[in-house]
């Protein structure tokens, strides 16, 4: 192959016939139990709704394959692998749509993902995408508050300590949540553990990393998760890319980020490594942000992952929320014995992975402990 010539990933047969069930997936596990919630909560987006179910019907019917022999009119996947075209630097880049490898002055990898939707977060938001953000925040919110509280039966432990820190942390002081994965809506049912002003409160809820490939292959699910807060990362390209770069600017702005640093639902929920990219973001931030383990059970069961894909009641949901600390001496002795970033990146995120795992015990062991009352 001739030197300097990007290299694509063929998009086969094989993994075009994997579309079409794929869709069927995201739309019965995340766009029609969203878009039911926000009809029910707000009556005028009930459109969206019937543009959704419209389009999962004809997903449906594509992948049982009663439109082969109309191949021309079958509806284009939500996205396609193909050959990347250029890449931004570290310092980002106007143009969203060029992706073409170039290495920056720290000699690091970076990259703008191959997105097939624009990047959907305006430089400068205006009162009207702050509002409808807020909107969107508060009512995905407050159903999951509604859901895991009433609906289901929810136990925190030391939940004050992260209430605490959204509300009373200095404004300068960044926080990371981490927690495990182990249903596709852990986020926002999560956050059933938060007060309901904190949940309409654009300013103080948080940003967490979102698959590109599930949440923002169409202009109108990007609109919808990016006003949720949620950031496109486009799995396999690295911890040198656009969302990864827009996450560790709210980092240093003092904003609370969540990740699930696990990077996918973990379906076994075995014990898996973490991803470097919390490595990369706690190398990066100079404010030394609060690191807060979460550990949740019973998620799975409210939204299990098998068919028919729809939140379930009466079940038991456990978080334990563990203690906050700090690498901030970590890092200091990582710069001062001059670790390269990819040696930082294993070292914190080894550190972190220590901290992390510790929880599920714990968490589990409370979990088997809550009594459900009749």
């Amino acid at each position: 192959m001739a030197r300097g010539r990007t290299q694509g990933f063929t998009f086969t047969q094989s993994c075009a016939s994997k579309v079409p069930q794929g869709q069927v997936e995201f739309y019965n596990a995340i766009a029609i139990p969203c878009y039911t919630t926000l009809a029910e909560i707000f009556p005028p987006s009930s459109p969206l709704l019937k543009v959704c179910k419209k389009n999962l019907d004809q997903w449906e019917k594509t992948s049982q394959g009663e439109e082969q022999d109309r191949v021309h009119q079958r509806p284009q996947p939500a996205f396609r692998i193909r050959p990347c075209q250029a890449r931004f630097s570290f310092l980002g880049s106007i143009n969203h749509t060029v992706s073409q490898r170039k290495v920056n002055e720290r000699g690091c990898r970076c990259a703008v993902m191959p997105l097939e939707v624009k990047w959907p977060f305006p430089q400068c938001p205006t009162l009207a995408w702050r509002i409808s953000s807020s909107l969107i925040m508060g009512m995905v919110g407050s159903y999951s508050y509604f859901w895991t509280k009433y609906m289901n039966y929810l136990t925190v432990h030391n939940q004050e300590v992260l209430l605490n820190l959204i509300e009373k942390r200095p404004s300068d002081t960044p926080l990371i949540t981490l927690s495990n994965h182990q249903s596709c809506m852990d986020d926002p049912h999560i956050w059933g553990v938060l007060k309901l002003r904190q949940l309409w409160n654009f300013n103080k809820m948080r940003w967490t990393p979102a698959a590109s490939d599930i949440c923002f292959t169409k202009e109108l699910h990007s609109r919808f998760f990016s006003r949720g807060k949620c950031v496109p990362v486009c799995r396999g390209d690295g911890v040198y890319q656009k969302g990864m770069d827009f996450i560790l600017e709210k980092l240093n702005g003092g904003e609370w980020v969540h990740i699930f640093p696990e990077g996918k639902v973990n379906v076994t929920e075995e014990f898996i490594r973490l991803k470097w990219g919390v490595g990369r973001l706690i190398a990066e931030c100079p404010l030394n942000p609060i690191i807060l383990p979460v550990w949740h059970v019973g998620l799975s069961d409210v939204l299990p992952n098998e068919k028919p894909y729809f939140p379930q009641t009466g079940k038991r949901i456990t978080v334990f929320v563990g203690k906050p600390f700090s690498v901030k001496d970590l890092v200091e002795s990582l710069r001062a014995e001059n670790k390269t970033q990819v040696e930082m990146r294993k070292i914190l995120t080894d550190f972190i992975q220590v901290e992390f795992r510790s929880l599920k015990a714990q968490a589990v062991a409370l979990h088997g402990k809550v009594q459900i009352k009749s």
